[in-house]
């Protein structure tokens, strides 16, 4: 004996406005401090640990940005 077929999920609501101010808003913050965190640690790294500004531009910089 075959099964009838499931039946079909019901379309997904759609998104209001709220949401999507509200996911941008959460976006917006995160990458606000992700950017301070990097310019300190570009600070940290060139003046108080004395490393050459190229290699902060051409180690940690590419990486740190491929996490976000």
């Amino acid at each position: 004996m075959m099964r009838p077929p499931a039946p079909v999920p019901p379309p997904p609501a759609c998104v209001g406005l709220k949401e999507i101010v509200a996911f941008g808003a959460g976006d917006a913050g995160f990458n606000i401090i992700w950017g301070l965190m990097l310019s300190y640690l570009a600070y940290f790294y060139t003046d108080i640990c004395f490393f050459l500004p190229a290699w902060w531009g051409s180690c940690c910089w590419p990486r740190a940005r491929s996490v976000s």
